[in-house]
């Protein structure tokens, strides 16, 4: 996407690469087990004879060692950013997009100091080794921060839905042993404490943290079959940490945590019955991640070079591919390749408000995934602007980007590679400057999944010189 659209990429093979050699793959003899699903169990890695699942080039690690190296190398380049206050809607007008330095920010040292004083937190507010840290909100620094501490302090994040029912929020609550309970609003907190005292069956919640509003001074909530909870806030959480926790308690519960320990709980949809939770190991999320970063650092360049790469975090934290996006693949990219990542976090009201470009403007991801319906409505955006356009700019927007279109097609496997004479000149008459108002001029990869998208929006976006790639997979 972006970059794809404007060089020459070579040859074009025929047809996908098949791997010939096993050993590219796995090389494993041990005794297992294969899986588990106890909270303490542990898989052990299985790792390749050569290739990213070898352990040259991925060697099995934890999230916390990944992150404490990422830190070590490259703590002041700023790794979380976003804008606060709230800007507020005000006559169904949304507020432009604040510019970067106005942006509260956190580096990668501030942020991992962050991490280890939740963590620290939470084990002072009673979480114990393979428990879960429960996160109910929109997408934020302190829900990254949340999942992150959670395996500090030993254990692993059980993330919901933001759409998820206060019933269905419960039963993921009991089900993960969640410890502590993150949320957003006031709102959130109430329906969900009132499903848990329906149940009766909640026996390991010690604490709710807000990160979205400021609970009363020693606010608590009852629940049956358990002392009050207490309610705190964020900061609350992190003074907590600092002043009372144990930074040896947090090391040795790190160093207790193998590779093959569970790192988060990512729920399906639950489609036939309640939904299911997938344990992912820490060896697991990282190798993916690694791989995926791998095959872009050669195609698009993604991290090959000492520079920024930037995300926008605005799809569910607590799906698999938010959580690879967003949570660990700056990691990867800071402490394992020349790059370090910056993650900006859209406005919660963005996607209601059709108000998503203006924070793709602000941030200029070089890496943005985005569900069909977003990529529809930002090609709705571009489709509106263009009707406006009439006469000679109408006639070369059209020659435009029907050389850019052709040069889409003749990349798809089994094309030709040829790249349309006159497109250099198409790009900077018209498609460089309609990308730049997308705010994906620096995007160097563009993807979607989780549903179906239309073939004429992916060739409108062809048409513009941005290849959006259609990307598959399962939470496993």
């Amino acid at each position: 996407m972006g970059a794809c659209g404007s060089r020459d990429i070579g040859e074009v093979p025929d047809s996908a690469p098949r791997p010939s050699e096993r050993g590219f793959h796995v090389e494993y003899n041990g005794p297992g087990p294969w899986h588990a699903c106890m909270p303490d169990a542990e898989v052990p890695p299985r790792v390749a004879k050569m290739g990213v699942a070898s352990s040259d080039m991925t060697n099995p690690t934890t999230l916390m060692l990944l992150f404490g190296r990422a830190a070590q190398l490259k703590g002041d380049r700023q790794a979380l950013l976003v804008e606060r206050p709230l800007p507020e809607v005000v006559d169904k007008q949304v507020p432009p997009a604040l510019p970067r330095e106005e942006w509260t920010a956190w580096t990668y040292a501030e942020y991992l100091a962050d991490v280890r004083r939740a963590a620290k937190g939470f084990v002072q507010l009673g979480m114990q080794r393979f428990q879960s840290v429960n996160i109910w909100g929109f997408n934020a620094p302190e829900w990254t921060m949340a999942a992150l501490a959670a395996g500090f302090a030993g254990g692993k994040c059980a993330g919901l839905y933001p759409t998820d029912t206060p019933e269905t929020a419960a039963y993921k609550v009991v089900h993960s042993c969640g410890s502590v309970l993150v949320v957003e609003d006031r709102k959130k907190m109430e329906r969900v404490v009132q499903a848990l005292a329906a149940r009766k069956d909640c026996s390991t919640l010690k604490a709710i943290v807000a990160y979205g509003f400021e609970p009363e001074a020693d606010e608590t909530v009852p629940l049956p079959n358990l002392d009050d909870l207490p309610v705190l806030s964020w900061k609350a959480l992190l003074q907590l940490g600092e002043e009372k926790g144990s930074e040896e308690e947090i090391t040795r519960r790190v160093a207790q945590t193998k590779p093959g320990h569970c790192a988060a709980l990512i729920y399906t949809s639950g489609t036939t019955g309640e939904p299911k939770a997938v344990m992912i190991s820490h060896d697991n999320i990282i190798f993916e991640t690694m791989s995926v970063i791998s095959v872009l650092g050669r195609s698009v360049g993604f991290a090959a070079s000492a520079s920024e790469e930037r995300m926008l975090s605005y799809l569910p934290l607590s799906h698999v591919a938010g959580f690879m996006v967003d949570i660990v693949a700056p990691l990867i990219a800071t402490a394992e390749k020349p790059a370090w990542a910056a993650v900006f976090f859209a406005r919660p009201y963005d996607l209601k408000e059709k108000a998503i470009r203006d924070r793709l403007c602000a941030a200029k991801p070089t890496i943005f995934l985005g569900v069909p319906l977003v990529w529809e409505r930002v090609a709705d955006t571009v489709r509106a602007i263009g009707q406006s356009v009439t006469g000679v700019k109408k006639s070369v927007a059209t020659w435009a980007k029907r050389l850019s279109l052709d040069y889409a097609k003749s990349i798809q496997l089994g094309g030709s590679g040829e790249r349309p004479w006159g497109l250099t000149a198409a790009e900077t008459l018209v498609l460089n400057g309609v990308k730049a108002r997308l705010g994906l001029d620096e995007c160097k990869f563009g993807f979607t999944g989780a549903a179906p998208i239309r073939v004429d929006t992916l060739e409108f976006f062809g048409s513009l010189g941005l290849l959006v790639n259609e990307v598959y997979g399962m939470s496993e």
